[in-house]
């Protein structure tokens, strides 16, 4: 089986490809994206290991691009990311000349290119409903796929290598930012505990144990449960973020979603903690 052509294109042009499953949005094997290359002869062998899968692109600094995604009201999206883009687009400005894709839901994928000020960090639903920033290593789907839910073939409508991809203005770079990550209220900061120190130590050890398909939710768990003893002022937390963060990373998750859990599950569990007597 010969390498697809337009696998070959973009790997030509430095984007970093790697297979998914085609039914799960999942990769092949644990830390796939972090495997994502654009030798030829990995993803010819790939593709022959793997002749059903779908194909991703890397994005942030390792492909050189970053994707905003923009849902259309099928397919299990209730946003209208068009829409909302439209919007975005009266008030500001238009957007560049850029490659673009069509999704076999019949969304569509902008691509940009990345830029010291690019977005950093991957969000759903950010900048509005029905908009999705893909970038830093999160993985973008892209043709030759076949959509999960509607059978149908992911295309271009401006292909990457006929087009190179542009900056994005300065007006979506700033509405693509993440917003201030919430600080956690200020508490008084208690002797830490035995019991405090072994229900962290227990919660690491949950998250590094956890097997495939738990461990996001695993860590959101145990980050809540350890945030109850922060928000009593039994723990740092430097000391509680740093463990869960080093656990999360050796179970296998990547940076950025490492990151948002513990702080989503630290922050409600800090909102209800524990009584400091009974610790």
């Amino acid at each position: 089986m010969s390498l697809n052509p337009d696998l070959e294109r973009l790997a030509l042009i430095g984007w970093r490809l790697v297979p998914q499953t085609p039914k799960t949005r999942k990769g092949y094997w644990a830390g796939y994206r972090g495997d994502a290359t654009h030798d030829l002869d990995t993803i010819e062998r790939w593709q022959h290991d793997y002749p059903r899968a779908n194909w991703c692109v890397a994005t942030g600094p390792v492909s050189r691009v970053w994707v905003l995604d923009v849902d259309v009201p099928s397919a299990g999206h209730a946003a209208d990311g068009v829409a909302a883009l439209r919007s975005l687009i009266e008030k500001h400005g238009p957007l560049p000349e850029r490659p673009t894709g069509r999704s076999g839901s019949g969304g569509y994928a902008l691509v940009f290119r990345w830029t010291d000020d690019a977005p950093t960090r991957s969000r759903t639903g950010w900048p509005a409903a029905g908009l999705d920033v893909r970038s830093h290593r999160v993985v973008q789907t892209i043709a030759p796929s076949i959509h999960r839910h509607t059978g149908r073939p992911y295309k271009w409508v401006v292909a990457p290598w006929e087009m190179a991809a542009p900056p994005a203005p300065r007006w979506l770079l700033e509405a693509c930012a993440p917003p201030p990550e919430p600080k956690l209220p200020p508490r008084p900061m208690l002797p830490t505990t035995d019991k405090a120190m072994r229900r962290l130590d227990r919660a690491c050890v949950e998250v590094v144990g956890a097997v495939s398909g738990t461990r996001n939710a695993t860590l959101n768990k145990q980050a809540f449960a350890v945030g109850r003893w922060l928000g009593a002022g039994l723990l740092g937390e430097h000391e509680v973020v740093g463990a869960l963060y080093a656990a999360a990373r050796h179970a296998g998750l990547e940076d950025l979603e490492a990151r948002d859990t513990i702080r989503s599950g630290l922050t409600a569990g800090a909102a209800r903690p524990v009584e400091a007597r009974f610790a």
